[in-house]
């Protein structure tokens, strides 16, 4: 078994799991600030440039619960080890790129290939720390990964893209994954171990059914917007609820006869699952909208490059790192109050960016240190949550667990944009008034946040070892 791995081992083999994290989330972001760059280079329209930046995410997150089936059946360790394989052929394909077209397929299989890596990595740690200090722990590092990768997103979209070379600055982001898939596939062969695979016959109609009405609801939301919400976006999220209320009626039908189903209901009847996966979804539906809305404030409002707005993120990344190591410290002794407290921070830099943002002559360093304070509360929520919403689930259910908790934080990143972004976009006649709206609804959605997080259990009812 792999608790019987020493420690230092296991911390080892965490760290090659970690690079794959940092992969799959820096390049959500890395793609933003260098879409001037590729259109030019290109010739791409404007709804292929669209398209550029969701079909990640919509792949990504259609597949990251097929993806943790597939660790479940297949075993965890070849199916992270095929999957990184495919990531790095995909990245070389969107490197190498001649035409919009080919680069967006290569785009989607990219993040088809992420959903099928992200879902192991939580599940090794599951695996790897069975005690539960060790675990929150574990999952701090995780979640630091995670901010960290956003952070050198933005930054090193804006760095690379602008660089002139051999090869044009766009292609490079694409690129750089390739000595961070060598070298996480050389850690991950030596260290990584073999898990049980489990018996049983694959949900296949299962898959489809989830996997389509997933991206029948995540396209229109990512979408919609831009394309001024055509007939068929509408269309699309109603046969996306036909298709996905189906879905879940067949998984209880297959569960009632004793057959394997892809989810199992039983899952949500852990009440720091069910709650986290609510309390995750507003969240990331209050972050994902913010950091937009903060680009085209930092581009449009103040007048920066894309280089310089996301040297500016680095404040944010400061902040974070330092709460982040803190949340770690403090998180087992608190609980809950770290993300409520997390929440806090956020609320306060969100509501002094409304107050103040409106003016043109606010100094650069008071944008720096508000930054900075919203990088303090993400770094005090991102690196407990997942822990909190999974500590109750037994390490059976860890894989589907990981990928139900993913797909809600994905889909309502997606959801935020959509909403939260559309209602400051169609106010931007009235900029700094889109600004203030904007920043008001992710206070709404920090509220429903620290609401959901107050339901959740004080501690674990029962060790998941």
């Amino acid at each position: 078994m792999i608790p019987t791995m020493k420690l230092s081992s296991r911390w080892i083999t965490l760290s090659f799991l970690l690079l794959a994290t940092f992969m799959v989330i820096m390049d959500i972001f890395i793609i933003n600030v260098a879409i001037p760059s590729i259109q030019n280079s290109l010739q791409a329209s404007s709804g292929s440039i669209q398209l550029m930046i969701a079909v990640y995410l919509i792949a990504y997150a259609s597949f990251l619960i097929t993806g943790s089936r597939a660790g479940d059946y297949y075993g965890r360790k070849k199916t992270y080890l095929w999957a990184l394989v495919f990531f790095t052929v995909s990245s070389c394909s969107c490197g190498l790129a001649q035409t919009a077209f080919q680069l967006n397929a290569a785009r989607f299989f990219q993040g088809m290939s992420a959903a099928f890596l992200t879902p192991q990595v939580l599940s090794y740690i599951q695996f790897l720390f069975p005690l539960p200090g060790e675990r929150t722990k574990a999952f701090g590092i995780y979640g630091i990964v995670i901010g960290l990768a956003t952070m050198s997103g933005q930054l090193l979209g804006g760095i690379l893209s602008g660089s002139n070379g051999a090869v044009a600055g766009w292609r490079l982001i694409f690129f750089i994954n390739l000595p961070i898939c060598i070298l996480g596939f050389w850690g991950a062969q030596k260290y990584l171990k073999a898990t049980e695979r489990h018996d049983g016959k694959f949900d296949v109609s299962g898959v489809l059914l989830l996997s389509s009405g997933l991206i029948a609801l995540i396209a229109p939301l990512a979408l919609g917007r831009d394309l001024h919400w055509p007939a068929w976006t509408f269309i699309s999220i109603g046969t996306a609820i036909i298709i996905l209320l189906f879905f879940a009626y067949s998984q209880r039908q297959k569960f009632r006869k004793q057959q394997l189903p892809l989810i199992d209901p039983t899952l949500f009847t852990y009440s720091s699952f069910a709650v986290g996966i609510f309390a995750v979804s507003f969240f990331f539906m209050m972050l994902d909208s913010y950091f937009m809305m903060l680009s085209v404030y930092l581009q449009e409002g103040r007048g920066l490059t894309s280089a310089a707005s996301g040297i500016i993120v680095v404040f944010q990344g400061l902040g974070f790192m330092v709460s982040s190591l803190l949340s770690i410290r403090f998180a087992p002794k608190y609980g809950k109050k770290v993300l409520q407290f997390g929440a806090l921070l956020i609320a306060i830099s969100i509501g002094f960016q409304a107050a103040f943002f409106k003016y043109q002559d606010v100094p650069f360093t008071s944008i720096c240190i508000l930054l900075g304070l919203h990088g303090l509360g993400v770094g005090m929520v991102l690196p407990s949550l997942l822990n909190v919403a999974l500590r109750n689930v037994p390490k059976q259910l860890a894989g589907v667990a990981s990928g139900v908790y993913v797909t809600f934080e994905q889909t309502a990143a997606a959801l935020g944009i959509t909403l939260i972004g559309g209602t400051f976009f169609t106010l931007q006649d009235d900029f700094y008034t889109a600004f203030r709206i904007g920043m008001v609804l992710d206070i709404g959605c920090l509220i429903i946040f620290s609401l959901l997080v107050y339901k959740l259990p004080a501690q674990a009812k029962k060790s998941i070892a």
